[in-house]
C-alpha cells in the first residue's frame, strides 16, 4: 500500500499514513488534543460577569464564561414590569373590586346571589297581579306591591291616623276613670249618617277636619269631664258650629241620650 511520511506539527516526529490520510497533521490524538489547546480557535476572553478569564468554545459565549453568568447579568439589566390591577364596579353593594376573570360581574358570590334573587322577584312581581283593595280611612282603591301584607289601608299614615283617633279619647276617659270601649269615630259618623244631630244640617265627609261651619266632629253627649263614658251610646255627630257652642255642657242632650241608652 502506497505511504507517506509526514512530520508532526505538535511533537516533530516523523510518522507515515496511507494514501486516504493525506490531511493528518498530527501522529496520535494526544498530540492534536495538545496542539488545539496551546493554539485555540477563539482567544481568551474575560467574563463580563465574574470576570473570570476563559476560552469561548463558540461565537455565542463571547460575552460571559457559562449559562449561569448569562442568566444573572440578564435579570440585573431587565427590571420586572409592574403588576397592571385592573377593577371593575359592582352594581349590587357599589363598591370597585380586582377583576379575576373577564366574566366577573360582581365583587363576591354574596353579590351574585343577591342580584340573582332579585331578578327572580322582579319576574314573580311582573307575572302576578295584585286585586285591589278600599282603604278603610281615606276610602282610595289601591293595589299593594308583590310581598305586601297590606290590606286595610294604603299607606302607615292612614293606619296611624285611624290608631290614633281610636286611641286618644280612650286615654282621656281612661285618666278619667270613666268607663270604656274602643269605637271607631267613623263608625259613629256612619250611624248618623254625617248629619248634625242638633241642628239636623249635612255635614258631609270631605269637610272632615276642616275649619267650616258645617264640618262633622264626634261629640260625647255627656262629656267625659263631667263622668261620661267614652262608648258608642254616648257619641253623636255634630257639625263644627253646635259643637263649638256646646263645649263641655250637657244641655239640649239629656232625653237624646237618655233614649239612645235605653235603645241600647
Amino acid at each position: 500500500m502506497f505511504k507517506i511520511k509526514k512530520n508532526c506539527e505538535n511533537c516533530g516526529k516523523d510518522y507515515t499514513v496511507n494514501k486516504f490520510n493525506k490531511r493528518q497533521r498530527f501522529c496520535c490524538k494526544a498530540c492534536s488534543g495538545q496542539w488545539r489547546y496551546n493554539n485555540p480557535k477563539h482567544p481568551h476572553k474575560t467574563c463580563l460577569r465574574c470576570g473570570k478569564a476563559y476560552r469561548p468554545r463558540s461565537i455565542e459565549r463571547n460575552k460571559y464564561c457559562s449559562r449561569e453568568c448569562y442568566h444573572q447579568s440578564m435579570k440585573a439589566k431587565v427590571k420586572p414590569k409592574p403588576k397592571i390591577i385592573y377593577y371593575k364596579y359592582c352594581t349590587v353593594c357599589k363598591g370597585d373590586f380586582k377583576i379575576r376573570a373577564s366574566s366577573n360581574l360582581y365583587c363576591s358570590e354574596r353579590c351574585r346571589r343577591k342580584r340573582n334573587a332579585e331578578r327572580q322577584r322582579e319576574y314573580v312581581r311582573n307575572k302576578h297581579k295584585t286585586p285591589t283593595y278600599t282603604c278603610q280611612e281615606c276610602g282610595k282603591e289601591f293595589s299593594p306591591e308583590y310581598g305586601s301584607k297590606r290590606r286595610v289601608f294604603c299607606s302607615n299614615r292612614c293606619a296611624k291616623r285611624k290608631s290614633s283617633r281610636i286611641s286618644k279619647a280612650i286615654r282621656r276617659a281612661r285618666k278619667r276613670g270613666n268607663g270604656y270601649e274602643s269605637v271607631d269615630p267613623l263608625m259613629i259618623l256612619d250611624r248618623d249618617k254625617w248629619k248634625c244631630q242638633n241642628c239636623n244640617i249635612k255635614a258631609p265627609k270631605i269637610l272632615r277636619g276642616t275649619i267650616e261651619d258645617n264640618a262633622p266632629e264626634v261629640d260625647h253627649i255627656i262629656p267625659l269631664a263631667a263622668g261620661g263614658k267614652h262608648v258608642a251610646y254616648n257619641m253623636q255627630c255634630l257639625c263644627r258650629k253646635c259643637n263649638q257652642m256646646k263645649g263641655d255642657t250637657i244641655e239640649g242632650q239629656l232625653l237624646l241620650f237618655a233614649g239612645v241608652e235605653h235603645n241600647g
